[in-house]
């Protein structure tokens, strides 16, 4: 079974669940992927206001696959993949995302090096620019 998270970074630099989920409607499994994501998205952030750039648009989504048919307790994830969506404003600030990213997802990020531990995580990374 897959699990999936997406959030979506605000004009305020906050994550909200898409479809104005809240937490508490999430199994635990959900809120173990919420932690990751999130954590890789505030990296990333942090990465990239260091190297001076603001993306227009900022959304995660993250998928684990359970060793099971459904949801319990004893399930475990196999896989996870985070994709990685950004906006940029210029072409110039494709090159930063992509590496800001890259070190989130593969080095500074402790939330994606603990689900490590537990199975492999892939990314994709999609970046736009609007001119």
């Amino acid at each position: 079974m897959i699990q999936q998270v997406t959030i979506q970074m605000t004009s305020a630099r906050t994550y909200v669940l898409e479809g104005n989920k809240k937490c508490d409607q999430l199994n635990p499994k959900e809120l173990m992927l919420l932690a990751g994501v999130t954590c890789a998205g505030m990296t990333a952030m942090a990465i990239m206001e260091k190297e001076r750039v603001s993306p227009t648009r900022f959304e995660l989504s993250i998928s684990g696959e359970l060793d099971t048919e459904t949801v319990q307790s004893s399930s475990v994830f196999k896989s996870f993949r985070i994709v990685y969506n950004v906006q940029c404003e210029c072409e110039n600030d494709q090159m930063k995302v992509s590496r800001a990213i890259n070190l989130a997802h593969d080095k500074h990020c402790g939330g994606v090096q603990m689900l490590r531990k537990i199975a492999p995580v892939a990314d994709e990374i999609a970046i736009v620019n609007t001119k």
